[in-house]
């Protein structure tokens, strides 16, 4: 969880004013589907519904907008997620010699720049997100070896957003990222908005 803390202490520095161009953070529910080439390797993620993830963005509060209204934006976002893969072949029965291959765990750090098409409606707003970065990552062998990595990272994603107070609101939609990876993600958000209304 220390690395789930040293996000929650990011958000909370950029969300003292240090860096105006973020104003909200969110938390997930997720499904995830991941099939990744590690070192040569077929991994799939174990845990499909639920694993850590939060991320912190710029989204457009609806005070300040038409209840019709439509734009486009660009905006940057961090995600911190962290993930349990499994070699696909291998199976429950691996063997415990030289070729045993071990469970990993992923954790990652992502920072995008985005281009967003927002639809805002009475009932909330449609927002359809292009995005492009890096992501820095360690992979955590069952054995306990551990290595840093880097990787250009894609996505591609399309959410509703409504809030349901001044501060709180809802995001739900499907997300797919392209890493060295093909990423299938459905997730719910709650998130807070720190900016200014």
């Amino acid at each position: 969880m220390g690395q789930v803390n040293h996000f929650l202490l990011a958000i909370a520095i950029l969300s003292s004013g240090a860096c105006s161009i973020f104003n909200s953070s969110t938390a997930h529910f997720k499904y995830t589907d991941v099939r990744a080439e590690i070192d040569d390797v077929d991994y799939e993620n174990i845990e499909k519904i639920g694993n850590v993830a939060v991320s912190i963005r710029r989204v457009q509060h609806p005070s300040d907008h038409n209840r019709w209204d439509f734009n486009f934006a660009v905006s940057p976002s961090i995600h911190f997620d962290r993930q349990l893969f499994h070699p696909v072949e291998v199976g429950e029965n691996r063997p415990s010699s030289d070729n045993f291959v071990p469970d990993l765990t992923k954790s990652r750090l992502s920072i995008l720049g985005n281009l967003k098409m927002t639809t805002h409606t009475p009932i909330g707003a449609f927002v359809l997100t292009g995005g492009y970065g890096q992501s820095f990552f360690k992979l955590s062998k069952e054995t306990g070896a551990e290595s840093y990595r880097t990787s250009q990272i894609r996505k591609l994603d399309f959410v509703y957003l409504a809030f349901f107070s001044k501060r709180f609101y809802f995001m739900f939609g499907p997300r797919y990222y392209r890493e060295k990876s093909n990423e299938f993600v459905v997730a719910a958000r709650i998130g807070l908005y720190w900016g200014k209304l």
